[in-house]
């Protein structure tokens, strides 16, 4: 199963792996999951999806859940049990962030990056790290660390959703995490500009831009960016955060710009 929390709805799809479609998910980049990470990843299909308006509170994403599961029920008759539940977090729910260090970190412990990680997130994000779950991952430069939190309430709801009904909680991670593992070495400087639905307009308004340098990850941004269309449909407060992002990181004229607007539908198939 896989449960994808933009800022206003939820996503819960019954998944299966397509024939003949394995390819490797280990990567130097990788965020370190919350949970597991299996050794092989796989292109997958959709069996059943129900889709539900999420509640603006994170008290009320227990009922949430158990909605969108009593949903999911009615078009999808096989029990639950025993499957395995991957999360995958909107940037409502989770943030991530690029730690520049002044020094090289290799001689730091784990312990005295974890204490390192928690005082950065407290001094740049100002949030309690004590109420969140944060992770790390050191990059291919020992001075940079790309780092997650996830709010402990909606990690307690989701880890108890599981366990209420006989799911294998396999892994939950920010959603955004996918673009680090579609870059390759071969690329130029490319910049990412990650956006989600909302209920009302065709985008929520929080944004996330990453660029990259071939597979390294150099610059992240994220912010708030109102919803707003010109007469001919453009995006025209999102192209004002591009272009400043772009200036700010000394984009040459021309370098490739990708979007990207997550949740990408799934393939569906037919069940026997």
């Amino acid at each position: 199963m896989v449960l994808s929390l933009t800022s206003e709805q939820m996503t819960l799809e019954v998944v299966k792996a397509a024939p003949a479609a394995f390819r490797s998910s280990e990567s130097p980049r990788r965020l370190l999951p919350f949970r597991k990470v299996s050794a092989l990843a796989v292109e997958r299909v959709r069996i059943a999806r129900v889709v539900i308006p999420l509640s603006p509170s994170i008290a009320s994403l227990s009922n949430d859940l158990e909605q969108a599961c009593t949903n999911l029920k009615k078009v999808h008759e096989p029990s639950l049990k025993g499957y395995e539940l991957e999360v995958h977090l909107g940037l409502a729910h989770t943030r991530l962030g690029l730690l520049l260090a002044d020094a090289s970190l290799a001689s730091m412990g784990s312990r005295a990056l974890d204490d390192f990680t928690r005082a950065w997130v407290q001094q740049v994000w100002h949030i309690d790290p004590a109420g969140h779950v944060v992770r790390w991952q050191q990059l291919g430069n020992e001075s940079r660390l790309l780092v997650s939190a996830v709010d402990r309430q909606v990690f307690a709801s989701l880890e108890a959703f599981s366990h209420q009904h006989g799911l294998l909680f396999a892994s939950c991670k920010p959603a955004v995490l996918a673009v680090l593992n579609e870059q390759t070495s071969t690329e130029k400087a490319i910049t990412v500009v990650w956006t989600e639905p909302g209920i009302t307009d065709r985008r929520s308004s929080v944004v996330q831009l990453l660029r990259f340098e071939g597979s390294q990850l150099r610059a992240l941004w994220r912010g708030w960016v109102p919803h707003v269309e010109s007469t001919d449909g453009a995006d025209t407060s999102l192209q004002g955060a591009i272009r400043r992002f772009l200036a700010y990181s000394r984009a040459q004229p021309g370098e490739l710009v990708r979007r990207q607007h997550w949740p990408i539908p799934l393939p569906t198939v037919s069940v026997p």
